[in-house]
Order: C-alpha cells, then sequence, then structure tokens
C-alpha cells in the first residue's frame, strides 16, 4: 500500500477538471495581420503599467489601444484575483473564483494583447476605508510585490487607475491608489527591498506616472484615442477591449462591441522627464533603439540604424496578398539583431540584452507568420497524472510557398520527466475528429526520429514522442495555493519564478528551429511554444487547452461546511465523491482525518475505479465530543492506494 497523502485542494480540482482558458487565441491570426501587430512592437522601446485592485477595474480600452496600437509592452497589476465578488456562472467562491476570474482576465489579455501580474493579496470583500484594508494587508508586504512586478516589467510609463483617496470609494480602491504611488518611487531604489536585488532584479525607475479620472474627468489633462478603427483588425481598439470584457463572465460583463469615437481620460501625477502636462503620453521618454546601441558604441549604433531601415523596409512591402513580399527585409533585421547581440554578449547591461532578446523573438514570430510555416504541438491527453504516460505530436507545416529544412523539435519536460520518440509498434490512442472526422481524415506519416527533415512547400511533417511523467511525482496546485493561506494573504512558494505570474509555466514546451533561404541567404528562425491539448467539442468544434498536473484520485466534499451547536453531539452523515483521473484506473481506500476527541466510522473505505471519469461515492459518519469547544474544525480526506488486481 502507497503512503497516505492528503486529496488535493478543491480549488485545484477545479483547476484540472475545468483548465482555464490559455492566452494567445483569440487574435491569433497568422501571416500579415499578425506580422503587422509585430512590425508595430518590433522598432521603439514603449512599456506602460497599469495598476488597480481587482479584476474588471483595469482600463481595457487603453490596454487594447496601448498594446494592439501603439506597439507597447503593457501589463495590468491587479492587486488580487477578485476572490471576493459574485459568481454569476457557478458556484464557487473564495479561492475557487479566484481562479475562475484569472482565467478570466487571461482570456481578455489575448484579446487586449497586454501582460497580468497579481499580488498576493486575497480579495476579503467590501471595506470602506484603506485603513481598513491595511488592517488585512501588511502594507509593506504588497508595496514589494508592486515593485517586484515594476523592477520585473520596467515600465517607463506607470497608470494608476484610482487616486488612493476616499473618492476611490472602496478602501480596495483607496489602497491600490496609495501604494502605487508608494511604488513610483520605492521602485528606483536600491535600499528598498534589497532582497528582490540579491534575487536578481534592479532597481527601476519609471518616468511618468498618470492617473486615470475616471471619477473627476473635469481633472484630465490629457485624452486618449481609444475609438480609433485598427485597419488591420478591422475594429476600434475599444470594441476589440469591449470583446476581451465580455469574458469577464463570472462578473455579468458580456458588453456590445460598439463602433464609434470613444476616450480615455488621465491625469499627469509626477514626471521625471520633460513633458506638460497636455503632452502625449510617451513625450520625454526615450522610446528609440539608440538607447540600446549607445553602450555598444559605433558598431552598435550602425547596427541598430540598419534594423531600422530593415524594419521600416519590411512595413513599406507588407502586402496581405502577397505575405512573402516582406521576407528578405525581415531577414535582414534578424541579422541585424544577431550582431547586436553578439556585441551585447559581454559590453551592455541585462536590461539590453532582454530588449535584444525580445526582438529577436518577435522577429522570427513574424518571419514564420509571412513565410506561412505553422509549428503545432500537441497533447492526446490533457489531464497528466503520477506515473502516464502520454502521446505527443509536433506539425511543422510549409504551408506556402517556402522550403525548410529542420531537424526534429526537441520536447523540453521538468526534471524526472522522460522524453523519447514514439515506440515502434506501440499503437497510437485513437484521435478527436468530431462526428464527421472520418471523411477528412488522412494517413500521416511519421518523420523519424533523430534525422533532420525537409519540407516542400505545401507539405507537413509529423514527429511523435512518448513523455512519461514520474511515478512518484506529487502533484501541485497554481503556485499561490500551494501553501494554506496566511490570513487574507496567499503564501508563496520560496522560489521567485513565478512570483506575481497568473500561474506557473506550462509543464512541456518544443523548441522548433526552422532553416529557410529568403533573398538567397540562409537564416535560421526559432519557435517556442508550449505542449497543449486539442480536443473537439461536438457542439462548438475544435478547442485547445493547457496540460495540468493532477492527482490520480480526486476527492469532492459533497458539502463544503457543516456547523454543530455545540450541544449536539449527533453523528452525522459526510459524503464524499471519488473521481478516478487516471487511465490506468486506480484502487485503494478512503479514510478521514478528525479532530482529535472526534469519532468517524468507518475507519475506512475501499474504492476501485477502472475506467477514466469512473465515480464513487463514500459516506462516514462524523461524531463530536460530548463537551465541543467553540471553534473552526478540520475534516481531512485521505487516499491510500493499491496495485488493482484485474481478472481474465
Amino acid at each position: 500500500m502507497s503512503k497516505p497523502t492528503l486529496s488535493a485542494l478543491a480549488a485545484f480540482l477545479l483547476a484540472a477538471a475545468t483548465p482555464l482558458p490559455s492566452t494567445g487565441q483569440a487574435l491569433r491570426t497568422p501571416g500579415a495581420i499578425e506580422a503587422g501587430l509585430i512590425l508595430r512592437q518590433a522598432d521603439g522601446v514603449k512599456r506602460v503599467m497599469m495598476v488597480a485592485a481587482h479584476p474588471d477595474d483595469e482600463d481595457s480600452g487603453l490596454l487594447a489601444t496601448l498594446a494592439r496600437g501603439w506597439g507597447a509592452e503593457t501589463a495590468y497589476f491587479a492587486f488580487t484575483r477578485g476572490e471576493g465578488g459574485q459568481d454569476l456562472i457557478g458556484p464557487e467562491l473564495g479561492e475557487g473564483l479566484g481562479l475562475i476570474r484569472t482565467g478570466e482576465l487571461l482570456a481578455a489579455r489575448s484579446i487586449d494583447g497586454a501582460s497580468q501580474f497579481f499580488s498576493r493579496a486575497y480579495d476579503f470583500g467590501f471595506s470602506k476605508t484603506a485603513q481598513e484594508s491595511f488592517a488585512h494587508w501588511p502594507r509593506e508586504l504588497l508595496l514589494s510585490d508592486l515593485v517586484w512586478a515594476i523592477r520585473k516589467f520596467r515600465p517607463q510609463v506607470i497608470v494608476s487607475i484610482f487616486s488612493g483617496t476616499p473618492r476611490d470609494g472602496h478602501g480596495q480602491h483607496q489602497v491600490a491608489g496609495i501604494l502605487t504611488r508608494e511604488a513610483w518611487t520605492a521602485a528606483g531604489d536600491p535600499t528598498r527591498f534589497p532582497e528582490q536585488i540579491a534575487a536578481g532584479l534592479q532597481p527601476w525607475t519609471p518616468l511618468k506616472l498618470y492617473r486615470r479620472t475616471f471619477f473627476d474627468p473635469q481633472n484630465a489633462t490629457l485624452e486618449v484615442q481609444t475609438g480609433t478603427l485598427d485597419p488591420l483588425l478591422g475594429r476600434s481598439y475599444h470594441q476589440l477591449a469591449m470583446d476581451g470584457r465580455s469574458h469577464h463572465r463570472s462578473q455579468d460583463f458580456g458588453s456590445p462591441q460598439s463602433p464609434g469615437p470613444r476616450s480615455t481620460h488621465l491625469l499627469l501625477v509626477d514626471t521625471r522627464v520633460a513633458s506638460s502636462d497636455s503632452d502625449p503620453l510617451m513625450t520625454g521618454v526615450d522610446t528609440t533603439l539608440a538607447t540600446l546601441s549607445r553602450p555598444l558604441g559605433p558598431d552598435g549604433a550602425r547596427e541598430a540604424a540598419g534594423y531600422r531601415a530593415a524594419l521600416a523596409e519590411a512595413r513599406g512591402l507588407l502586402n496581405a496578398v502577397d505575405p512573402e513580399s516582406a521576407l528578405a527585409s525581415l531577414a535582414a533585421a534578424a541579422r541585424h539583431i544577431d550582431t547586436l547581440s553578439r556585441l551585447a554578449a559581454t559590453e551592455a547591461p541585462p536590461g539590453v540584452r532582454r530588449e535584444l532578446s525580445r526582438r529577436r523573438v518577435l522577429i522570427d514570430r513574424a518571419l514564420l507568420a509571412l513565410a506561412g510555416v505553422r509549428v503545432q504541438l500537441r497533447s492526446r491527453d490533457d489531464i497528466l497524472v503520477p506515473g502516464e504516460s502520454v502521446l505527443v505530436e509536433a506539425r511543422v507545416w510549409s504551408g506556402r510557398g517556402t522550403a525548410i529544412s529542420l531537424n526534429p523539435p526537441i520536447l523540453s519536460a521538468p526534471q524526472g520527466w522522460r522524453v523519447s520518440p514514439w515506440p515502434a509498434g506501440v499503437e497510437t490512442p485513437p484521435d478527436e475528429t468530431g462526428a464527421f472526422g472520418r471523411f477528412f481524415a488522412r494517413e500521416e506519416e511519421v518523420a523519424p526520429p533523430g534525422v533532420p527533415a525537409t519540407i516542400e512547400p505545401g507539405q507537413m511533417a509529423l514527429w511523435r514522442y512518448q513523455v512519461r511523467v514520474p511515478a512518484d511525482l506529487e502533484p501541485r496546485g497554481p503556485y499561490f495555493l500551494e501553501r494554506p493561506r496566511d490570513g487574507d494573504l496567499y503564501r508563496w512558494p520560496d522560489s521567485p519564478e513565478s512570483w506575481t505570474l497568473p500561474f506557473e509555466a506550462p509543464p512541456l514546451y518544443g523548441t522548433t528551429r526552422v532553416m529557410m533561404t529568403v533573398g538567397g541567404q540562409k537564416i535560421e528562425v526559432e519557435s517556442r511554444a508550449p505542449v497543449r491539448y486539442r480536443g473537439v467539442d461536438k457542439a462548438k468544434g475544435e478547442f485547445w487547452r493547457p496540460i495540468e498536473l493532477a492527482p490520480r484520485v480526486s476527492v469532492t466534499a459533497e458539502a463544503g461546511t457543516m456547523i454543530w451547536s455545540t450541544d449536539d453531539s449527533a453523528g452525522r452523515e459526510v459524503g464524499f465523491h471519488l473521481t478516478n483521473l487516471d487511465p490506468a484506473g486506480i484502487a485503494g481506500s478512503l479514510s478521514l482525518e478528525v479532530p482529535e476527541g472526534w469519532r468517524v466510522a468507518p475507519s475506512s473505505a475501499p474504492f476501485d475505479l477502472a475506467t477514466v471519469g469512473a465515480d464513487a461515492r463514500t459516506v462516514f459518519t462524523v461524531t463530536p465530543p460530548a463537551a465541543a469547544k467553540e471553534g473552526e474544525f478540520f475534516l481531512r480526506p485521505m487516499v491510500a492506494t493499491r496495485p488493482r488486481v484485474t481478472t481474465h
């Protein structure tokens, strides 16, 4: 019998059973549109961070305008995940609702183009004053979270949604405004939160601080047009934002995508550069590549100028009907970036290397989009359990007129996982094709492992891998739920890799390096993306989900909370449902850990679940002591597994 382990948190089981939306789908329009959006980002150095308290506080129109229209790196920092609100779409509240709203924010960000950050604050519900909120949230701790995100993202401009005064209404809104003003000063001070510097971040001094004047428009000094029609997207940024905002489904936020003029009004609160109140948002901020090339001397300046000229030429040649016409210019831009990166390898600060690396990733995406090269990394299962083996497929398709060559894509997995070619002669799992899939199915030849491939125009190559999850892997939920909360604060893991992020990084990634000839010269282009699950819904068609790691069996209580009177010592029935997530089946017993002095019968209950999704119900009778004291007590289900015995 295996060692009993604590059943997973209910919130984690929710995440495993109902994967949250993944980013990057709603606006995935490979080709000239994607390349055009990338070219807006690839030249200047523009970063803007918006700060507020909750999911739904953000100015979505401004985010979409900055990220999609201006090509600025844009982020939204929310102090909470919205755990204290209502839930229109289900019964989840508290941590479960926070998971749902995190997914809703990611779905919105995939449309408006911004990134997402959080603090460790748990939304405890409505408060009237900042002082009341600070009684739940240690001020310095939350300030350190925002400073961490600023130092990580390095925005030149910060936009605070709230003023930090009673005019903001909700006490948590006031806290967001107060701490944004404090972080404006603290982020650039190396004596503040020096442990962050020791962890690898550097002080960062933002240059301009604005505030949204939603409640006092008469004080606005700057108006940003958000109703402009984007020629690439065919919609205004406001319409784009409302599309994203409609993904806040738990909040009853379905919104019309109305055409016409829209704008956001801002107040310049503070600035460290020469700029008047009414100047445009980035006035006074050095957004050119001169900042990057300056530490690299004359050679760097020359390469940066060549890069910008190549980008300008690509923009002029970009053609939706003939997207390959801009390939040669983009390839030239990539070569200039490679030269700049070599110059910066030893002579430039890390921030310069970060910007150059980001630009090479952007240019690579644009090159693949215009060349018609598509890389698809697909898992045949979305919920992986310890000991499971799963089929992962990598498809590389050269869909237009470019011949490419490449080595097989490389899968990256956590330590202890095993990745190998799919064994010869082993039957592959049946594919989900939908009701009419048999009419469109075709035989796909599997490329031999380890052998370089050449893909002619219009052709596709397929590689298959077997990925085995370690049998002793201990499934983990979202990083902020791995430990019990400390009051109204999440406890983050000791390792800082995931701090302030929505979730930890996906477990499986694929890296594909494609060699193509452009303008008579060869260039290597890299694609790196997470492996995801593709399913087919009979009503809606194809959908994609992230891979989740889960326990072999989930345990769900029928009642999350039970209340006994102190003078009631009668036993009560407590029911649990067990659901199998292991393709190999699972057997064992369920017991219930109770507080000292309490009694439970039976001491354990056996189960044997043969197929994925098989469910069993177990009922215990729990009896409190005769003289129970007031307080909060926990009944903890414990699972012990054993090998299944099958007979034929």
